[in-house]
């Protein structure tokens, strides 16, 4: 759902920064937990070379990377949800 929220936005034309990084912390966050779960579940033999869940676990550590790491997309919603704070701050100073 967050991703097609995301992309709804983004047909739209508006700005997905702040939507965009919350659903990449997610699916970061989510990669983790299942594949940390999969090597929970297969034990040893799932750290062995030659197993599938190796190969899984060490692709989802490299996309933790590739996207961003999870502390850099809170920095990026924090930085979106302060701007917005301020925004909307200033336009309620005008408005009175």
């Amino acid at each position: 759902m967050l991703c097609l929220d995301v992309a709804y936005k983004y047909d739209l034309g508006q700005d997905i920064a702040l939507e965009a990084s919350i659903a990449k912390a997610n699916a970061i966050r989510m990669v983790g937990d299942v594949t940390d779960g999969a090597l929970s579940l297969f034990g040893g033999i799932g750290y062995a070379v030659t197993s599938p869940v190796e190969r899984l676990y060490r692709d989802a550590r490299s996309l933790w990377f590739e996207e961003g790491t999870i502390e850099m997309q809170k920095m990026t919603i924090a930085e979106a949800l302060l701007t917005n704070a301020r925004r909307r701050e200033r336009e309620a100073k005008r408005a009175e």
